[in-house]
């Protein structure tokens, strides 16, 4: 099992890709997987609820 967490503005379809590319990652560490491996993959994002629709500050 895999666990990616981060505090990054994700939408869940964004975090469903970034749980896709855990097996690359680890495919550059020299372990093997595959679909059929039984292998977890898990992506969320810890940002604040509104950070997708903030805007910048302006001065």
């Amino acid at each position: 099992m895999t666990i990616v967490a981060t505090d990054a503005p994700l939408l869940p379809a964004q975090c469903v890709a970034l749980a896709r590319r855990v097996p690359l990652g680890l495919a550059r560490t020299g372990t093997t997987g595959s679909h059929f491996s039984g292998d977890l993959f898990l992506a969320f994002s810890t940002a604040n609820p509104g950070a997708l629709h903030s805007r910048p500050h302006t001065h």
